[in-house]
């Protein structure tokens, strides 16, 4: 009687565990290794994607506690309020705000365009700008509520927002901005003899 080594009814097949490594994969053979590169990718991928979100969250922050964009676009915010059109329209532009998407459907026109969200002291509009290289105003479009779009004459300019006086004369006077802390600083100084 010949012997199979897979054959069911075999009497001394009973008191053998099937999961034996004598059963798998013969004597002497170790189990397959596990594949480690998932695991190492996993653990690099998800390392990149929480060094991201920590370096944008951080990014976000400074840029709210130090003024955001309104710093970076305050020549725009001057020329705007140099122009006629704007202030016949919205009065003194008293806060101005960058809105992504209407820039994004903007670009489909004109793609150096960046729109802004002005607010007014008589009302509210959007403003369509092309930035110069000097930070200034080089084309605008200021948009109204009801959607019309009037074009804007950066070279028209008044002069009705003052320019700031140039502090570095070195003459003082009345009309010289003094910061409050500056001179409360200089009180305290002269208290102290210092």
């Amino acid at each position: 009687m010949s012997s199979t080594p897979n054959d069911p009814f075999d009497p001394n097949r009973a008191y053998q565990n099937p999961l034996t490594p004598e059963v798998v994969g013969g004597p002497g053979v170790p189990p397959p290794a596990k594949k480690k590169w998932p695991m190492i990718l996993a653990i690099v991928l998800g390392l990149g994607f929480l060094s991201m979100a920590v370096c944008c969250g951080v990014s976000w922050y400074a840029m709210s506690k130090v003024g955001g964009l309104a710093v970076v676009f305050e020549p725009v915010k001057e020329d705007l309020n140099r122009m006629p059109e704007v202030t016949e329209e919205i009065g003194s532009i008293e806060s101005m705000s960058m809105n992504f998407s209407e820039t994004v459907n903007e670009a489909e026109q004109n793609p150096d365009f960046i729109v802004f969200d002005l607010e007014g002291t008589t009302g509210n509009a959007k403003a369509a700008v092309k930035v110069g290289s000097d930070g200034g105003v080089e084309k605008a479009v200021l948009i109204l509520p009801d959607g019309t779009r009037k074009e804007l004459d950066p070279s028209n300019q008044s002069a009705s927002v003052p320019s700031i006086p140039n502090l570095d004369d070195g003459v003082t006077d009345d009309t010289t901005f003094e910061d409050e802390t500056e001179r409360e600083l200089r009180e305290l100084e002269s208290s102290l003899d210092l």
